[in-house]
């Protein structure tokens, strides 16, 4: 299926770059009105060339309308995972799956932020997670547990033995949050008015 994928984005970019040098060289004058109606004149009264015309026209439009299926069939079974039940064919959105995943992970107080697309090709399932780490962490232990716990929940979910891909990549590291920092420096500078012992007023 990729083949055919590929075969038809070639065929939409060899037209579009057909048609580009076309109107280039229409408006830098490399050819001329014309040489434009002499060649029209002669397909116009040539009746074997109207003919080549029409077939080749025709084709063109039979492969587009064919590539256009292929393309728009192919993204439609990346978008979805399909299997059988005894009752009838379920399909689940990847969309879902991604959202099942935020969840999952949202509870990790390590991981600032994560978005993760999935992906289902003929090996399996690739999943692939863009993540914000905190500063102090252990970024192969965490890497490691998290590639552990999405693999189950994505096959505990689906409950299928599918193959499952875990691609991470951490986009970004930071450290604890402002509002944090502050809030433990006002609870120190609270403890240590509460320490100082009071001394009367002064005159």
């Amino acid at each position: 299926m990729r083949v055919f994928t590929r075969l038809a984005m070639l065929f939409y970019v060899a037209i579009i770059l057909f048609i580009g040098g076309f109107i280039i060289s229409l408006a830098t004058h490399a050819i001329t009105l014309a040489e434009i109606s002499y060649y029209l004149d002669i397909a116009y009264n040539d009746l074997n060339l109207r003919f080549v015309i029409v077939v080749v026209s025709a084709a063109i439009m039979f492969l587009s309308l064919l590539f256009a299926r292929i393309i728009t069939g192919s993204q439609q079974k990346e978008k979805t995972i399909a299997f059988d039940n005894p009752s009838g064919r379920v399909s689940i959105s990847l969309s879902a799956l991604e959202d099942m995943i935020k969840r999952s992970v949202s509870g990790i107080s390590e991981v600032k932020e994560i978005k993760p697309s999935i992906l289902a090709t003929k090996k399996g399932i690739e999943v692939t997670s863009r993540l914000i780490l905190k500063s102090d962490v252990s970024i192969p232990d965490m890497t490691a547990q998290l590639q552990e716990l999405i693999k189950t929940r994505v096959q505990d979910v689906l409950g299928i033995e599918e193959n499952v891909i875990i691609k991470i990549h951490v986009t970004k590291i930071v450290s604890s949050s402002g509002k944090e920092k502050n809030r433990k420096n006002d609870e120190a500078e609270e403890k240590e008015e509460l320490s100082v012992p009071f001394q009367g007023y002064r005159k």
